[in-house]
């Protein structure tokens, strides 16, 4: 909760544009899923998202999804953050460092990690956190760990500010594989290819 207090998570919501019949059905079972989760969610027609989004085009679009919790997170000051809960707890962070491998043991059957070696000698530790984003992979590898993650580039673009832009909600369109995301007072743009 405290990391909500410091602008952390921005959590502004976010809605999920269905441009057809066949992407709202796609979301109404979402919403079916979301419900069992535990997740708020509502269908909103056109004109109830241009209530929501008062700056959006709503004349194209079927319906919307929409969850007042989504939201997203601000990197640095999440980095911030655990850096600093690192230090008040006893860690010690090391900057400026490479990790050049993970060392571990078989006890018992199971394999456990006893060391990090980095580029300025060996860290002696039982635990370690992959919290290396897109080199997630990589690292786990050091510890003959799967990470279940693909990283891959894409491009986005970030607008001047626009009056009218805080507090709107994150947007979706997966059959335009596009997003906006709030970005301080303007929005991040950003797409994927398919390939």
């Amino acid at each position: 909760k405290q990391w909500y207090q410091r602008r952390v998570a921005i959590t502004a919501g976010g809605l999920f544009v269905a441009n057809n019949k066949e992407r709202f059905d796609e979301y109404k079972r979402l919403k079916t899923f979301g419900k069992y989760l535990g997740v708020e969610t509502y269908v909103l027609s056109p004109s109830e998202t241009k209530d929501l989004y008062p700056l959006m085009n709503v004349d194209d679009i079927y319906a919307t999804l929409y969850s007042p919790a989504d939201g997203c997170l601000d990197p640095s000051t999440y980095v911030s953050a655990l850096s600093k809960a690192c230090q008040m707890l006893g860690g010690k962070i090391i900057t400026n460092t490479s990790v050049t491998g993970i060392e571990t043991e078989t006890v018992r059957g199971r394999r456990r990690v006893t060391g990090v070696q980095t580029n300025k000698g060996l860290i002696k530790t039982e635990k370690v956190v992959n919290c290396t984003g897109a080199w997630g992979p990589y690292i786990s590898e050091m510890a003959g760990v799967d990470c279940p993650l693909v990283p891959f580039r894409h491009a986005y673009v970030v607008t001047e500010n626009i009056p009218g832009i805080e507090n709107m909600p994150n947007v979706r369109d997966h059959d335009l594989s596009v997003y906006l995301r709030l970005q301080g007072n303007g929005l991040s743009i950003g797409g994927y290819e398919p390939h």
